[in-house]
């Protein structure tokens, strides 16, 4: 990802209310000029910022190269998430779990079915006994 500067990242945030960024960032209007103007930026508030423009999403491990842009998708390096898509992730996991564990149950029930089609010998062997049973009972 592309790291972005201070003054993109606060114009993207807060355009020109300098009033509106104050308040967010707990600094007055006059400091955070100063700081737009002079490119000098407090570390914390740099940071903070910088946490605000990426959507609240932290800096480390595999979020450093998400964001979530104004409309709520995340970008990601494999793509865009809407809050619709995470919400639903549950439901996902379950109908690939049991998707899978009934592929399980066809395929061992199938097996089964395999053995007994192929069993014609024990068919002949059950009729050999029936028969004889037959003959000895009359």
């Amino acid at each position: 990802m592309v790291k972005v500067d201070f003054q993109s990242q606060f114009y993207s945030l807060f355009g020109l209310d300098y009033e509106l960024a104050s308040k967010k960032l707990g600094k007055s209007p006059r400091q955070i000029r100063r700081y737009i103007e002079t490119g000098r930026v407090c570390p914390t508030v740099k940071i903070l910022v910088d946490i605000m423009y990426r959507g609240y999403l932290p800096n480390s491990n595999g979020w450093q190269d998400a964001f979530i842009d104004k409309d709520g998708v995340m970008h990601s390096p494999y793509g865009k998430v809407t809050s619709g898509d995470l919400t639903y992730v549950h439901n996902y996991k379950w109908a690939a779990h049991r998707a899978t564990e009934q592929l399980k149950n066809a395929r061992k029930r199938i097996s089964e079915l395999e053995q007994l089609s192929n069993s014609d010998e024990i068919q002949d062997a059950l009729l050999d006994i029936v028969a004889k049973l037959a003959r000895k009972t009359g």
